[in-house]
């Protein structure tokens, strides 16, 4: 009885052993987890900084739905699943699931990448060391 006894302990501290230790242990123990407990910030989606700057410059805007009608008009606001636009005849609410596209009708860049930014820095610095000269 002292063997099955001791095999089943060895047993129970092989399966802990292998499950490793457990999450709150961790965080007791200063380590950081994969999951902080408590995220304040939320991410930050392209599509939120490309419908928000559409909207502060009063753009023109064309959505394209999934059935392939196109829809011309300003962007009021927008939420997490709908968008709501004006045109010239009426305002539109217009669900997101619904969109295939927008495209602003300008052709201006709203979102430059940072490649871009690197380089347009580095012409600015050309251009301003030519003035001084």
């Amino acid at each position: 009885m002292i063997k099955t006894n001791s095999i089943r302990q060895s047993r129970t501290f092989s399966n802990d052993w292998m499950r490793g230790p457990k999450i709150n242990d961790l965080r007791n123990n200063g380590y950081k987890t994969k999951y902080p407990e408590n995220n304040s910030r939320s991410p930050i989606h392209v599509h939120e900084i490309f419908l928000n700057s559409c909207r502060k410059e009063f753009t023109d805007v064309e959505v394209v739905t999934k059935s392939g009608e196109i829809i011309i008009g300003i962007i009021d606001g927008y939420d997490q699943d709908t968008i709501v636009l004006h045109n010239e005849m009426t305002q539109l609410l217009i669900y997101k699931h619904s969109i295939n596209y927008i495209s602003p009708r300008n052709g201006k860049r709203l979102i430059i990448p940072e490649r871009e930014m690197n380089r347009v820095s580095e012409e600015s610095l050309v251009i301003d060391e030519k003035k001084v000269n």
